[in-house]
Parts: C-alpha cells; sequence; structure tokens
C-alpha cells in the first residue's frame, strides 16, 4: 500500500511541475529564465523548503494533478510539495528537451529526474516527462 501511494504522489509531483518556474518571461528570455530557475528549483526541493517552492508560481497557477482535483494558491502548492518531499523523494535533475516561444508565451518539455526510497532501505531513479508553459 504504501509503495502504491508513493507511484500516485510520484505521478502527481511530476504533472505538478509543469507549472514550474511560472513567473513570464520576456520573449527572447524564456530560455534563460527556464535554465537560470531550474537549479534554483532543484536545491529548494532538496533542502525540504516547500514555501520557496511556492514562490516559483505565479499567484494564479494552478497544479493539475490526476483526477478531478486542482491545487491553487501558494499555500496548497507548497503544502503538495511538502507531502512529496515527506515520503523521501528527491529531485535529481530537470532536463530542458525543447523551449518554443511564439510572442510573450513560451513552452518548455523537459524530462524530471527523481529519486525515492524503494521501501528496502535503497532507492529508486524515476524519470518523467513535463511541460511549462
Amino acid at each position: 500500500a504504501g509503495r502504491s501511494k508513493m507511484k500516485a504522489l510520484v505521478l502527481r509531483l511530476m504533472l505538478a511541475v509543469a507549472a514550474t518556474l511560472g513567473n513570464p518571461a520576456a520573449a527572447g528570455e524564456a530560455s534563460d529564465a527556464i535554465h537560470a530557475g531550474s537549479p534554483e528549483f532543484i536545491v529548494a526541493f532538496n533542502s525540504g523548503d516547500s514555501a520557496r517552492l511556492a514562490s516559483f508560481y505565479t499567484t494564479s497557477t494552478q497544479l493539475l494533478p490526476p483526477g478531478p482535483e486542482f491545487i491553487q494558491g501558494r499555500e496548497a502548492i507548497a503544502a503538495f510539495w511538502q507531502s512529496a518531499m515527506d515520503i523521501g523523494l528527491k529531485l535529481t535533475g530537470l532536463e530542458p528537451v525543447e523551449i518554443v516561444q511564439a510572442g510573450d508565451i513560451a513552452t518548455d518539455v523537459d524530462v524530471l529526474h527523481l529519486s525515492a526510497p524503494d521501501g528496502e532501505g535503497g532507492t529508486v531513479a524515476l524519470s518523467d516527462k513535463y511541460i511549462v508553459i
């Protein structure tokens, strides 16, 4: 049961990263902003600073985890990330794959790399895709 709960949270985490680094960048600056924000997000995650993680999101951001719920507001976002950190997840990397700009909108397709407890004292590496708009 614990492993299935962890898998569900990991899936929610991967989908939630879609809104990460949500501060709008001016046209021509999106790539620099995304690359600059990624290491800071990783440090905040791995240091357990859920308030700092929430600060990466705009005040109107919505996280869209699987299922019918929406996570809105920085307090709820901080609680979401805290639950991920509480089960021992570590963020090992955010790997940009493609950044596309059209005017003042940018879409960033990335790969997320995590380390999760395996329930037997070790860890397991996990990777998935996400999108930042």
